[in-house]
């Protein structure tokens, strides 16, 4: 079979979630013997590229995504190629519906939800006072205060509308829309007009098939974008802040980049911060190995492969409740779960289990049994149990 596997930007694993998820898939895919091919809408930098992907990776000639000649370049694509199947991972986001839109009628569709359904919506406060760092933010903020009735009534249901339209506009546009939780499927068949049907919940696979032994120092990493609107990531920040002079031989270390770096830096030298790391974009295996505690403070997630690369390594993980995370986490037994934008409630969660050895140890051992359930000939035997009800 013909398989397209479509993104916003080139599927390097290092990149994030959604790039290690069809980077898994398509090796595997290929594995059986399927053709597989890569199509990006655009590439952020040379660096994405630096990969040995495993299938040929198109990108759109024009970064203006909607022109005729992109449309003109993709459509030949398809017909070149023969391709008989799209998995859209980017089903979230309007501008990937070119992927899915005005193609053959042969094509079938997956469209994937790599995040929670109507997640944006149900944290619309918690993301629109995001992260407030610098003067012209503060001031932002408190036009947005005088603008609350407005918001309220009008703002949010604008927002909310918006992302509705989209969720029902890809799910007719394919022939399958994938979740990664039942929660997730639950949101879709109450709150949007889809189909029960059609939705198939497959969660993320585990990232690493096996893991070795490792040597623990006494570290907590956190993996992932360094972005305000969805991962909150300065508050990772703000907690540390509050355990660091408890625990001087722990350190904390940041994997990842984004936009929110530069004045997550600040804000370090700002509180006179002496053991924090930030590290860019990294394979974060190496860190995996030698972390102890993983954090998660996102407004809202999917299914957050950081979380489960943690426990495969033994981090006890702890994350806001901005997500699926019952599902994946037993609170008390292999991970916590705090609730969302609770700050000291987390710097306190994380100070007693900086401080408690024996606790850590138990919870790893369990993280690292539990999280077994997402091996990836589990989750990948769901979705060939998906494409068989295509032709393939």
């Amino acid at each position: 079979m013909n398989i397209l596997i479509t993104n916003d930007q080139p599927c390097n694993p290092n990149y994030g979630g959604i790039e290690r998820v069809s980077d898994i898939l398509a090796k595997v895919l290929i594995s059986e013997g399927h053709k597989v091919y890569y199509f990006a809408l655009r590439t952020p930098s040379a660096a994405i590229l630096e990969y040995a992907y495993p299938a040929e990776v198109q990108i759109l000639p024009n970064a203006i995504v909607n022109t005729p000649k992109n449309k003109e370049v993709y459509l030949q694509f398809l017909e070149e190629k023969e391709i008989e199947l799209i998995i859209n991972q980017r089903g979230l986001l309007p501008e990937a519906n070119f992927f899915i839109q005005d193609i053959p009628s042969r094509i079938q569709v997956v469209s994937v939800l790599h995040s929670k359904p109507l997640g944006y919506w149900d944290a619309y406060w918690d993301t629109y006072f995001a992260n407030r760092y610098g003067l012209i933010d503060w001031c932002k903020c408190v036009v947005k205060v005088l603008l609350v009735p407005y918001l309220l009534c009008y703002g949010k249901q604008k927002e909310y509308r918006q992302v509705r339209q989209q969720l029902e506009w890809v799910a007719k546009h394919s022939s399958r829309v994938v979740v990664l939780s039942e929660e997730y499927k639950e949101i879709l068949s109450n709150r949007c007009a889809m189909d029960k049907q059609q939705i198939v919940v497959i969660p993320n696979p585990n990232t690493y098939e096996v893991v070795g032994s490792c040597t623990k120092e006494k570290e907590v990493i956190y993996v992932g974008r360094l972005a305000a609107w969805d991962k909150n990531a300065m508050a990772l920040i703000s907690i540390w802040s509050k355990v660091e002079a408890q625990h001087p031989d722990w350190k904390l270390t940041i994997v990842g980049d984004g936009p929110l770096r530069a004045a997550m830096q600040r804000a370090i030298r700002r509180k006179g911060l002496k053991r924090i790391e930030m590290v860019g974009i990294q394979d974060p295996k190496q860190y995996y190995e030698r972390a102890q505690i993983s954090m998660l403070v996102s407004h809202y997630e999917g299914f957050p492969m950081a979380v489960t690369e943690s426990m495969q390594y033994g981090v006890v993980p702890i994350v806001m409740d901005s997500f699926c995370a019952n599902e994946i986490i037993a609170d008390g037994q292999d991970g916590r779960i705090i609730a969302k934008n609770d700050i000291d409630g987390f710097a306190e969660v994380l100070s007693q289990l900086m401080s408690d050895d024996t606790q850590r140890a138990q919870m790893a051992a369990r993280a690292q049994q539990s999280v077994q359930r997402y091996k990836q000939s589990n989750i990948l035997d769901k979705w060939f149990q998906l494409l068989s009800q295509f032709t393939m």
